[in-house]
C-alpha cells in the first residue's frame, strides 16, 4: 500500500510539473557525469541567479522526486 502512494504521489507531482513546463517554457540546464557535479551546479546557480530566476536541486539525489519538487520550487524534508 505503501508503494502505491509512492506512485500516486509521483504521477501527480509529474503531471503538475510538466504543466507547469508547458505554461513557463523555462530554459533548463542540465548537468550531469560522474565526478564534480554538485559544485558545478552551485557556481551555475551562482552564476545565474543575480540576473535569472533559477531554481537548483537542494538534494545530491538524482532521484525523480527530488526534481519534481525543483521543478514545483520546493525543497524536500529527509
Amino acid at each position: 500500500m505503501k508503494e502505491f502512494l509512492k506512485k500516486v504521489i509521483n504521477f501527480k507531482l509529474a503531471v503538475i510539473a510538466r504543466l507547469l513546463i508547458l505554461r513557463h517554457r523555462p530554459k533548463v540546464v542540465m548537468i550531469v557525469g560522474t565526478v564534480g557535479k554538485s559544485i558545478t551546479r552551485d557556481m551555475v546557480y551562482e552564476a545565474l541567479r543575480d540576473k535569472f530566476s533559477v531554481r537548483k536541486n537542494f538534494t545530491r539525489k538524482n532521484e525523480a522526486r527530488s526534481i519534481l519538487m525543483t521543478i514545483l520550487g520546493r525543497e524536500i524534508d529527509e
